[in-house]
């Protein structure tokens, strides 16, 4: 499988209950549920290019393209997704560190 956009991790496919994901063993960040290990991995290596948006701060999914990007944040811990197909960094203390793990990425 190709390495982490994000940090150039390895990632590793994992099975929870009837689903399957892949997950970067470095960082964290990882894909949706699929229904099938083949269609996690699918999910992990769909690599889009990264937008040019002068005005965005953050950069496009690398999985799916989308620009809309949110945050969320749980427990005074801060998460940075693709608010389309849910790809997400893991959890940081401040909300900069995760986006700055999310711009972080590898260009592919």
């Amino acid at each position: 499988m190709k390495a982490c956009p994000f940090c150039d991790g390895e990632a590793k496919v994992r099975k929870h209950g009837i689903f399957w994901f892949v997950v970067c063993t470095k960082c964290k960040a990882h894909t949706t549920y699929a229904s099938s290990e083949e269609k996690a991995i699918e999910k992990w290596e769909q690599r889009t290019p990264l937008s040019d948006h002068s005005w965005e701060t953050l950069k496009s999914c690398p999985f799916c393209g989308n620009i809309g990007i949110a945050h969320d944040a749980v427990w005074k811990k801060h998460v940075t997704y693709c608010n389309k197909c849910y790809a997400a960094t893991n959890n940081y203390k401040n909300r900069s560190k995760a986006d700055e793990a999310w711009n972080m990425r590898s260009i592919i």
